[in-house]
């Protein structure tokens, strides 16, 4: 059975993550963008009972939620290199960095000895 110090599916979860906050990113220009242009056709338009003016309230509503959804996804939900960098913090502890430190101090006390062998 393998001995995994990272588990494999952990870089996985991380392309995943990636992809959504990727996927949420696109959703935020696009209802930016719809959200800029029914504003304005909202603006535009004086009369209340139009057609148009209850399109525009509908769309700038709508994407108004999916903006702040988005944000929402895009704060919270780490980017690859971040969540790269919190594993590398989570398996970087004290105790791990003194086994490292000792197992140079042996491979340092080995080839001292080979060198006074010779």
């Amino acid at each position: 059975m393998n001995n995994y110090i990272i588990n494999p599916s952990i870089f996985y979860w991380m392309n995943v993550l990636d992809a959504i906050r990727s996927v949420a990113m696109v959703f935020l220009l696009i209802s930016i963008a719809c959200l800029i242009i029914a504003l304005i056709l909202y603006f535009v338009e004086v009369d209340e009972d139009d057609e148009v003016v209850k399109v525009c309230r509908k769309l700038t509503f709508i994407s108004g939620i999916i903006t702040v959804i988005s944000i929402i996804i895009i704060i919270f939900i780490p980017d690859k290199m971040t969540s790269m960098e919190m594993l590398i913090a989570r398996t970087a502890t004290y105790e791990n960095a003194q086994l490292t430190v000792s197992g140079i101090k042996e491979v340092v006390d080995y080839i001292v000895q080979a060198i006074k062998s010779i």
